[in-house]
């Protein structure tokens, strides 16, 4: 789209309107959340057709592929055939993350959640269901009905996970991979500066 990032995040309503079978006629009904407010609509926007509803939107489709790979500057024909994004790329992340055994234990999280490394798995969103339905399960939801865990939520942080691995790999490739360790000796000195004082 002109952009030389490697991502890039646009809100479905955008893609949205420029089918005008999908787009709302009020765009302020869009709107997903009006800062400085609480309650009304905010966070309470949802996309109106299903999936199913649109692969009967060839063109959509074709338009969304079409802004994605022109611009004066992208270099890549098609984002796609970048290496970064190549075959085998764009397959979905399993999304994962640690959890202490201590609390796999008080909520009884299936086995089967989870890594030989120890780290929770969410393959798809079925996952983060079965996470959030026994976390739940261990909750008074009936006199605490805030305390809800959202699978939504769950989903979110884990995408988030995923994401910060993604910006530390990036940070690691620009100023090497014992970034971290320098880090840390430079916070342990630090550290040792303070107590010397």
């Amino acid at each position: 789209m002109g952009a030389r990032s490697r991502l890039c995040i646009v809100a479905l309503q955008d893609w949205f309107a420029l089918d005008a079978d999908l787009r709302t006629a009020d765009p302020a009904a869009e709107r997903v959340n009006t800062p400085g407010t609480v309650g009304g609509a905010n966070w309470a926007w949802r996309m109106k057709p299903s999936l199913e509803e649109l692969k009967t939107h060839p063109k959509l489709t074709a338009q969304v592929r079409g802004l994605s790979t022109k611009g004066a500057g992208n270099d890549q024909a098609d984002p796609f055939a970048h290496p970064d994004f190549g075959p085998g790329a764009l397959t979905p992340a399993a999304q994962e993350f640690h959890i202490a055994r201590k609390v796999r234990d008080f909520y009884g999280f299936d086995d089967g959640l989870f890594s030989i490394t120890g780290n929770v798995v969410f393959a798809n969103f079925l996952a983060t269901r079965i996470f959030s339905q026994k976390m739940n399960e261990k909750r008074d939801l009936v006199h605490h009905p805030d305390q809800a865990v959202l699978p939504g939520h769950v989903n979110a942080m884990g995408l988030i996970d995923e994401i910060l691995h993604f910006v530390a790999g990036l940070y690691r490739e620009e100023f090497g991979s014992d970034l971290w360790g320098r880090a840390l000796d430079f916070i342990a000195l630090k550290n040792r500066t303070y107590r010397d004082r």
